[in-house]
């Protein structure tokens, strides 16, 4: 009897010290980051897609208790803002107390639309505390001024280091070679309407673009390392490519660019290609990537590459602006034109309707872009250089002389061509007029489709569209410059970027053209009625 009690009493004596025991630490994940989508963090601390994060030093310096109670979390906030590190964010205090970190890890997602002529970079936030917030990369010159977020794709060779970007387009006048619209030389060589230049030994168009799209990621580190450290965090971030539609359907294009993916983020690691780099060292760190990821296939590479036109839809799909229906989407980039037939549709869902498919009938992507105009205009005026032709295309216009009137055009007929070629295949999928005689809007979108020339020629000989007003998006809400402010600038040219700034598991189901069926409904056959059928009872 008396063994049982003093059983007893130890067994009472171990449940009174774990219930005065404070509660073991138990780490909680909700929201978006609960996907596999999320990254793990790097050697370099950033992220790579479809890896789960793991928890980190700075992780275990949080109170204990309840993981992230209110009066511990609001008190960890205060304590980092009143130890701001140097350079830190200039917010408006309505805007800081929206930006207060849940971690100390900063959970972001970079977006990059790599250009023929001009690239964009946007940062989704996914911690912030409203949603998401999501902003502009803008390089910054030497005073540390914010510039244009419209990034010059192009790079330069001088005294055996290669330059990108700004700095590139600030030293091309010096430059012993300069290297524009390399994405179209690496996609489409025997269609390359760029000036043309010999490329630098050892390297080819690829390897360009890939040391190009690595100067746009270590940009997009850099910017997303201010902003996290700003807020008391380290930023942790993947990254997604944007690719016209068109060549995802090519095995041997997207191929191509799904590796141009993942060999630049890995070249972070490897080389500094922020402002210049050696061509030998460029050569070497291209080397060592190549060797790493030999054999290594993403389980995902819509992770890593997404289209182009289905990014910019990202925005109209989920504006309560744009209702369910039929839409074309035209973009004139610098290379090529990229056109598509779409159909966003969703569900009733009680008493809402909430749009959750995008169902791409007919995509095609071809040269030539505005790219092509510029030659005409620069061969017709006896201009040096076909950049010199850029963005002030609808001025020259005018000055055109016959000969060269019939050059463009030949070219505004080919850009018409890949517009029509979309809607044919679109067509196939469902043969009714009256079906797409409906269509909402047609969106234009790229630097080439705000020539009038271009965009008269792309709507003539469709007639049967109009009176559908050409759509304008508008702005997202949750698209601001980096310290909070409204955007400053025209956010068409930013809408591809916004959305590949998207996670893949917050992105609508969508479905390429080659996934769409043909829509043929069976017509009631008639049949011959018999004697019988009409006169017997």
């Amino acid at each position: 009897m008396m063994e049982a009690l003093v059983r007893m009493w130890k067994w009472l004596a171990r449940l009174l010290t774990r219930i005065r025991r404070p509660a073991k630490r138990v780490e909680v994940t909700k929201g978006p980051r609960d996907s596999d989508d999320i990254p793990q963090k790097s050697a370099s601390g950033l992220e790579r897609p479809g890896e789960r994060p793991t928890n980190t030093e700075d992780d275990e310096e949080r109170p204990s208790g309840v993981e992230q109670g209110t009066a511990a979390r609001d008190q960890l906030d205060s304590d980092r803002q009143s130890e701001r590190p140097s350079g830190f964010l200039s917010l408006a205090p309505d805007v800081l107390a929206k930006t207060q970190p849940l971690g100390r890890r900063r959970s972001l997602w970079l977006g990059v639309d790599y250009g023929t002529s001009m690239s964009k970079l946007v940062i989704t936030d996914y911690d912030f505390r409203d949603g998401t917030r999501s902003f502009p990369v803008r390089p910054q010159n030497g005073g540390g001024q914010h510039g244009d977020y419209r990034i010059p794709s192009t790079l330069t060779l001088e005294s055996g280091a290669i330059r990108f970007g700004v700095e590139a387009e600030s030293h091309a006048d010096a430059a012993e070679g300069v290297y524009r619209s390399m994405k179209m030389l690496c996609a489409y060589p025997t269609r390359f309407y760029g000036d043309t230049a010999s490329l630098p030994t050892g390297l080819d168009a690829r390897d360009l673009a890939t040391l190009f799209v690595g100067h746009l990621i270590q940009l997009g580190e850099q910017a997303a390392t201010r902003y996290a450290n700003g807020l008391g965090a380290e930023p942790s971030f993947g990254i997604t490519l944007g690719v016209p539609m068109a060549q995802l359907d090519d095995e041997g294009l997207h191929g191509m660019f799904v590796a141009i993916a993942r060999e630049a983020f890995k070249l972070r690691d490897k080389v500094d290609l922020l402002h210049s780099v050696a061509i030998d060292s460029a050569i070497d760190a291209l080397s060592v990537v190549r060797k790493e990821l030999k054999g290594n296939d993403p389980s995902e590479p819509r992770d890593w590459v997404r289209s182009e036109a289905e990014a910019a839809l990202f925005w109209a799909h989920g504006s309560p602006e744009i209702p369910e229906g039929r839409y074309a989407c035209v973009d004139v980039g610098a290379g090529t034109t990229s056109a598509s037939w779409f159909h966003i549709s969703g569900k009733q869902l009680g008493d809402d309707f909430v749009k959750d498919r995008l169902s791409f009938y007919g995509a095609a992507c071809a040269p030539p872009g505005c790219d092509a105009v510029d030659a005409v205009l620069a061969d017709d005026l006896g201009l040096p250089s076909r950049a010199e032709v850029r963005e002030q295309e609808a001025k020259l216009l005018a000055a055109l002389s016959d000969a060269g009137t019939d050059a463009l055009g030949g070219v505004l007929n080919e850009l018409a061509g890949v517009f029509g070629k979309a809607s044919k295949e679109a067509f196939e999928k469902e043969k009714s007029l009256r079906r797409w005689k409906g269509i909402g809007r047609v969106f234009f979108l790229g630097g080439g489709s705000k020539i009038a020339a271009v965009r008269d020629r792309l709507t003539q000989g469709r007639e049967w569209l109009m009176p559908s007003p050409i759509a304008e998006p508008g702005v997202p809400a949750d698209l601001v410059e980096e310290d909070g402010e409204e955007l400053r600038d025209d956010p068409t040219f930013l809408l591809v970027a916004y959305g590949l700034s998207r996670r893949l598991a917050d992105v609508p189901d969508t479905f390429r053209p080659s996934e769409v069926v043909n829509f043929q409904p069976e017509h009631r056959k008639k049949t011959r009625l018999s004697h019988e059928d009409l006169y017997g009872n």
